[in-house]
């Protein structure tokens, strides 16, 4: 694969540009359908991606399974902050919301 110089980052920030973006669609689906469903689906997904990632022989084919696995993956940030930080002081009843908005920023700085 003949890769130009900005093709590493540009393929490094495809998976920044899903991940960040979609923390929290996907905190409103964890709170709609639960953890289990909703983390079910995003890991399948996510490891589809990595799969196809491993198949990819173009810029264009890599760089949307970049985009799959940022998406795939988003949900891990609520859904851990829920299970270890305030799963312990509260119901998991609609807490991956918060939990989506307030941890974006950071996953978005990154």
């Amino acid at each position: 694969m003949n890769l130009t110089p900005l093709a590493g980052p540009s393929m490094m920030f495809a998976f920044i540009w899903s991940y960040a973006p979609c923390q929290l669609p996907t905190g409103l689906m964890l709170d709609r359908w639960g953890t289990r469903k909703t983390a079910a689906r995003c890991i399948a997904l996510w490891s589809a991606a990595a799969a196809l990632t491993g198949t990819a022989t173009s810029f264009p084919a890599v760089f949307f399974t970049r985009l799959l696995l940022g998406i795939g993956e988003s949900p891990t940030f609520p859904l851990v902050g829920v299970l270890l930080v305030i799963g312990a002081v509260v119901t998991l009843t609609m807490t991956h919301r918060p939990v989506g908005a307030h941890l974006a920023p950071s996953a978005a700085a990154a």
